[in-house]
């Protein structure tokens, strides 16, 4: 049942033990011993179970077995929660002693219960408990331990703040222990593990970590009951970190085990073993109303986690399981499992176990229980959970109990198939046997003692199941009985035609197989012969027509309308001249038909539109249809004879003359504004003449029928347009005047300049009138095209001359200086000539004064007005003093080698000079004291703008007078 891999230095220790040791011993333990001695006898019992445990230490104790009576132990008399019964190797525990016993199987464990509690604190208060109420630390060699109740154990540390595993948090009720190095191999049998707690494996943990571990475990005869855990209710693997190790699990009972997270019964968390994989066994055991997902497997990483369950019962109480696992790698074979969704393949059932007592924990097989002979011959399971030889019949059970009283299976119940139409009445379905029991499902669920009554609303084949049960007999297995719904074939098709009352009829027709005709819509019988219509009386007929392929189809009604023949259409006889615009006849009735006969012919549904071409009269036919034609009404259209047009003159009129009524000669005249169409009016138009062009009218005359219609064409010729413009006048010169271009030009122009203006020019212009006064010249121009004409008068406005006069200079005028010459009265100037002048289009240039010049300016006003007027300019040479020091007033830099330096000319040699020049703000841009430097009208590196600058200067001669001097100097360019 276990791959042992025992290290190589216990076989050296187990060679080497001294003889004396190969003596087993028994020892004594009983709580209730008043007198406790040497535990050699139940005389001499030890009364602490850890004295027991520490006297049969290995090596020297290998092979001893300890006897323990009925009673309640604890590992400590003291709080300490790390107390446990620690278990290491070479010695076996059998509990269930009531302290008389001489040879070992005459203890009852059932009867004489002996109780290892972890409730070292205040009673029932788990949260002060031991850990671990048993610890297994290298407790293996086929040792075993059994017969003990074992509880209250509570494995929590670091919960709730952490559940990474660590020894204390796993196995509650007992800890299987292998760190490095350790072999653990634990063997319990016929143990009661109860109410214990633990973050892994409530009631059983097995903690393997660490390099050359072995955590092996085997469980059997085993009940699990009310253990809780956050993973692995009842029990857990861990195989971490190398170690070795796995669980096999026969022969037990689990009820009411509950996981906190995932597995209930078991949980498997592999990190990292020490082979390539790690397989645990759950083999013939009973799980019972355990807690949702029953098996956890955690393989983490790369590591390789499998758990097999064989032959077990996995059921509970009310709704079946949602889940029964997390993780992967989970199987089952030969199981029963009570779930939502069934297992498949297997061999696996999902049927009611049949527990002889599951309410009150009996979960022996009922002789009839489905369970019995459906396991799998799992090798090494020869027994069962109290011991009874497996198997009892042609093969193992499935659960912890082999049934030793198995009940003869009835026959199948006979059947036959049942078919049906769609939507037919179906019947209650039937099968030869005693006592049936009617089921939806091949395996599973609950069966019926009222048989079925198939629905039929929808096609195809559905399975129900049936099984007998005879007296003294198990139930049958179960007989399929297949209910075939055949599909309805669709309806046939077919046209419901319409007769007019009295018509011939022909026998109703319809697409489809082997039809059958109906007067109803439902019920009756039908025929084959498909009926002919009555045509006698108006109205409508409903006949059905099924087809029948397999099953018979639906009805299509088919409906015969007869209907009545309507009177002839109401008519009225047209008239029309000849000519005349003829509109479509019409008639009183619904659906018209039109024709040019009497009788015969094809009637078309568009109105005739009769020709008004050739007068006389033209008889036409038309009939109305509701559901059947009517007979034929006759219209009369007569087309009248058309008289001659009147006669009438066209008239013509000059743009905006008075006009008259337009005349003709003729009889009822009307007068139209259009060719054709439009109403006419017996009162003849007034032509307008406000808009120059042709206007077209027309007149008609009426004798019995209206004549055609006479053009009258009046015409409104356009008055030629008077239009001139002029330019702008000043006394003595002419302004000239011309009649503007017009699209049409007049014939001629009369012009009207006064008597008082000098005039030339002719017809349209231009003209060169001339007026010797200012003020406004009355113009008039009449343009002339045929008997029209048109006037337009405007106002020339002559303006007075400008008064332009230059200010005489009143200042001494030095050669080589400069004068300012001020114009006055007009708004634009021009000097002329414009020689040394800084400006000849202001009214106030500067003119550098070297020999005498006269000037003359020109003044223009706003107007355009021009005069003119004169000033003569005469230098002489002028000296600062009798020491020769000469300023000029102006100068011209150009580069022409003429005065082209602003410097103060003289022959005396100064003992000090100093010159500044500013321009109008204030700036310096000139400073020399050198008299032979001057300023050349630069200002820093470009040059200096012309206009007026300001110098000063300070001498002191070669006698030693002082001049100063301040005034301008004009920069000209």
């Amino acid at each position: 049942m276990f791959a042992f891999r025992t290290p190589p230095v216990l076989y050296l220790l187990l060679f080497l033990l001294p003889a004396s040791s190969c003596f087993a011993v028994i020892r004594y333990v009983n709580a209730n011993n008043p007198t406790p001695g040497a535990g050699t006898s139940w005389a001499t019992a030890y009364n602490d179970l850890n004295a027991a445990i520490a006297a049969s230490a290995f090596p020297g104790h290998y092979g001893d077995e300890i006897w323990v009576a009925q009673g309640t132990y604890k590992p400590t008399t003291t709080t300490n929660r790390s107390a446990t019964f620690l278990c290491t190797f070479g010695y076996s525990l059998y509990g269930g002693f009531n302290g008389t016993e001489t040879a070992r199987t005459q203890r009852d464990p059932k009867t004489y219960i002996t109780i290892l509690s972890g409730d070292i604190g205040v009673t029932g208060d788990a949260s002060d408990n031991s850990y671990h109420v048993v610890t297994l630390q290298g407790f293996q060699g086929g040792r075993d331990f059994d017969g003990f109740t074992i509880r209250d154990g509570n494995a929590n540390a670091g919960y709730p703040g952490s559940t990474t595993p660590q020894a204390d948090n796993c196995g509650g009720g007992v800890l299987e222990l292998a760190l490095a190095g350790d072999n653990s191999r634990a063997d319990l049998k016929n143990d009661i593990i109860t109410n214990n707690f633990a973050v892994y494996g409530g009631g059983f943990g097995s903690y393997g970590d660490g390099t050359s571990a072995q955590s092996f475990f085997g469980i059997n005869t085993i009940l699990f009951n009310n253990n809780t855990a956050v993973f692995g209710g009842a029990v857990a693997a861990l195989v971490l970190n190398g170690d070795w190790g796995g669980p096999t699990i026969q022969n037990c009972i689990f009820i009411n085990n509950i996981s906190l997270t995932a597995g209930s019964v078991l949980a498997c968390v592999v990190d990292n073993p020490y082979t390539g994989g790690v397989h645990s066994d759950i083999e013939n055991c009973t799980l019972y109303n355990n807690g949702e997902q029953v098996v956890y497997n955690l393989p983490v990483g790369s590591a390789v986690s499998n758990v097999a369950l064989t032959n077990d019962i996995v059921w509970k109480s009310g709704a079946p399981y949602t889940s029964v696992i997390s993780g992967p790698a989970i199987s089952f074979d030969n199981c029963d499992v009570d779930l939502v969704t069934p297992l498949t393949g297997g061999g696996n059932l999902d049927a009611d176990p049949l527990f002889v007592n599951a309410a009150g924990n009996d979960f022996h097989l009922t002789p009839c229980s489905p369970c019995i002979d459906k396991g799998y011959d799992i090798y090494g399971v020869t027994t069962d959970y109290e011991g009874t030889a497996r198997p009892q019949g042609a093969a193992k059970d499935i659960g912890a109990y082999e049934a030793t009283i198995i009940g003869p299976v009835s026959a199948a119940p006979t059947i036959a198939g049942v078919s049906y139409c769609q939507n037919a009445t179906a019947i209650a379905l039937t099968a030869t046997g005693t006592n049936l029991l009617w089921y939806t499902a091949a395996s599973g669920g609950t069966g019926s003692a009222t048989a079925p009554v198939p629905s039929t609303a929808t096609a195809g084949v559905t399975n129900f199941y049936v099984t007998q049960t005879l007296a003294g007999n198990c139930e049958s297995i179960r007989t399929p009985l297949p209910v075939t719904i055949r599909s309805l074939p669709a309806a046939p098709t077919a046209t419901s035609p319409t007769y007019c009352q009295f018509a011939t009829a022909t026998a109703l027709t319809a697409t489809g197989s082997s039809k059958l005709w109906y007067t109803v819509a439902a019920g009756g019988s039908g025929t084959g012969t498909a009926p002919v219509p009555s045509t006698a009386t108006a109205g409508t007929t409903t006949w059905y027509v099924t087809q029948t392929v397999s099953c018979e189809s639906a009805r299509t009604p088919v409906t015969v309308t007869i209907n009545t023949t309507p009177a002839a259409p109401a008519t009225a006889p047209v008239n029309y001249c000849q000519n005349a615009t003829a509109v479509s006849l019409t008639a009183t009735g619904s659906n018209l038909l039109w024709y040019t006969a009497a009788t015969g012919g094809s009637g078309t549904a568009m109105a005739p539109t009769p020709s008004t071409t050739a007068s006389g009269i033209t008889t036409y036919y038309v009939s109305q249809t509701i559901g059947c034609e009517s007979p034929r009404s006759a219209i009369a259209v007569t087309v009248g004879a058309q008289p001659a047009a009147p006669t009438a003159a066209s008239p013509s009129y000059c743009q905006n003359d008075a006009a008259v009524a337009l005349t003709a000669t003729g009889t009822n005249l009307l007068w139209y504004t259009t060719a054709t169409g439009g109403t006419g009016a017996a009162t003849a138009p007034t032509p307008a003449t406000a808009t120059a062009g042709s206007f077209t009218y027309y007149v008609s005359q009426t004798t019995g029928c209206e004549s055609a219609r006479t053009l009258v064409t009046v015409t409104v010729n356009k008055n030629p347009t008077a239009i001139f413009d002029w330019s702008p006048a000043c006394i003595g010169a002419a302004s000239t005047i011309s009649a503007l271009s017009m699209t049409a030009t007049p014939d001629s122009y009369n012009w009207d300049f006064g008597t008082t203006a000098s005039v030339s020019g002719s017809g349209a212009g231009p003209y060169l009138v001339i007026w010797n006064t200012d003020g406004d010249h009355a113009v008039t121009l009449t343009a002339i095209t045929g008997t029209c004409q048109s006037k337009a008068t405007h106002n020339v406005t002559v303006y007075a001359l400008p008064q332009v006069s230059v200010s005489p200079v009143t200042e001494q005028l030095c050669a080589g200086g400069a004068v300012t010459l001020n114009a006055t009265g007009a708004s634009l100037y021009q000097w002329s000539p414009a020689t040394n002048l800084s400006d000849a289009a202001v009214s106030n240039p500067v003119a550098v004064l070297k020999s005498d010049i006269i000037y003359t300016v020109s003044g223009t006003d706003n107007n355009g007005c021009a005069n003119s007027a004169q000033i003569e300019l005469k230098p002489v040479n002028c000296q600062v003093s009798n020491t020769g020091y000469n300023i000029p007033d102006a100068f011209t830099p150009n580069g022409d080698g003429k005065n082209d330096l602003f410097r103060v000319n003289t022959a005396d040699t100064p003992q000090s000079f100093r010159m500044m020049i500013f321009n109008r703000y204030g700036g310096k841009v000139f400073e020399s004291r050198d008299v032979q430097t001057g300023w050349n009208g630069t200002m820093g590196s470009g040059q200096a703008m012309t206009g007026v600058y300001v110098y000063t200067i300070v001498i002191k001669t070669s006698t030693g007078t002082t001049i100063e001097k301040k005034g301008t100097v004009v920069l000209i360019r």
